[in-house]
């Protein structure tokens, strides 16, 4: 009688071998995540165009700072957030002349964009 065992275990290496192949090339083939072509929506690039056109990251000689930006759920209801900050020696008509620019503004650009909103949320920034 012929000893079976070891052509069987051979066999069993192979495909085994074979199979554990096979999944480290499917697992190899996908690119990762960050590297995946992104197409922004058309509300990410609105924010992104508001902060570029309208933003200003310092605060300017008259105390007062603009930023555009997403929330979590902006994608769900088309709402752009705008932190309007000012320090607490700005004049508060400085200020609401301000917040009325962005809302006369984002007015017109809703002529474009019917489905977006803004959301602006004023903050009092202290400086050293």
């Amino acid at each position: 009688m012929r000893n079976v065992g070891l052509p069987l275990t051979i066999a069993a290496a192979v495909l085994l071998g074979t199979v554990i192949h096979a999944l480290g090339q499917t697992r190899a083939s996908r690119p990762a995540p960050w590297l995946e072509p992104y197409t922004p929506t058309r509300l990410e690039w609105l924010a992104l165009q508001k902060q570029a056109m309208e933003g200003r990251n310092d605060l300017g000689e008259d105390g007062i700072g603009v930023h555009f930006y997403l929330s979590p759920d902006s994608l769900r209801t088309g709402e752009i957030w705008c932190d309007l900050e000012y320090r607490p020696s700005t004049q508060a008509q400085a200020v609401q002349l301000f917040e009325d620019e962005i809302l006369t503004r984002f007015e017109a650009t809703r002529q474009l964009y019917p489905w977006a909103r803004v959301k602006i949320i004023k903050k009092v920034v202290k400086t050293n």
